[in-house]
């Protein structure tokens, strides 16, 4: 019945009613303390006949009285009942605020989970740029490649860059700097896309290079963001 039967002996020994539901817990709470007083009446009424090691009487017996015990304890009663308090405070104060962060703990979970997309559309832009200076066969294919990695990548980020900028780190500068060249390159790839369709067409035309060049800044953009999210989602989760 009572938490002692747990294997944390020193869990044990703190907190007896440790494990069980807030009914049996009440109970045992209760048990305890009848059996903490019944021991205490019973040493006050076995204290006149001990002797200390030296031979002297524990107490005189014609005042050795259980009011008398009480007075002369009731000091350092009064501290450990004033420590068990403490310690219950403090421990309670720490579940509290240990549940009032999980929200935050599930978010920096899911900020280290989303890192490791990032990271693979990261390389798929790289890739994609790779395709595009290798030739004419592979230009459109490389480009097509990059923008299904724009989508993707802000896919990942929309459900969890508000939330963690706003609870953890700011990162809307990071932000603001992946939006600069993810929308630059996902214009130019479009812009070059319809230069070959649109007969005048009316702007300058791009080369394959041009977009090219525009997909490393992006992704290097990309893995700045990750790699700062990540050092401070875990060290937010190590605490």
């Amino acid at each position: 019945m009572f938490g002692c039967l747990i294997p944390d002996r020193e869990s044990c020994l703190l907190d007896p009613c440790r494990g069980m539901n807030v009914s049996d817990k009440n109970f045992c709470v209760v048990v305890v303390s009848a059996l903490a007083l019944v021991a205490f009446v019973i040493a006050m009424w076995l204290l006149p006949g001990m002797q200390t090691p030296a031979g002297w009487a524990a107490c005189s017996k014609e005042q050795c009285t259980l009011q008398g015990w009480l007075g002369a304890s009731s000091g350092w009663v009064g501290a450990a009942v004033t420590l068990a308090t403490l310690f219950v405070l403090i421990r309670q104060q720490r579940q509290e605020t240990k549940r009032l962060l999980r929200p935050l703990d599930l978010l920096c979970e899911r900020v280290i989970v989303a890192s490791t997309a990032l990271q693979e559309e990261s390389a798929i832009l790289r890739a994609g740029k790779q395709m595009i200076l290798e030739g004419t066969s592979t230009q459109w294919r490389g480009m097509e490649n990059c923008l299904e990695a724009i989508g993707r990548l802000y896919t990942i980020l929309q459900p969890v860059r508000d939330q963690f900028s706003l609870n953890i780190v700011n990162t809307d500068r990071l932000i603001a700097t992946i939006d600069t060249h993810v929308q630059a390159l996902g214009k130019a790839i479009t812009n070059y896309r319809d230069q070959s369709q649109v007969p005048g067409w009316p702007l300058p035309q791009l080369k394959p290079e041009d977009v090219a060049n525009l997909i490393g800044p992006a992704a290097e953009a990309v893995d700045q963001y990750r790699d700062f999210c990540t050092h401070h989602a875990q060290t937010f989760v190590r605490r």
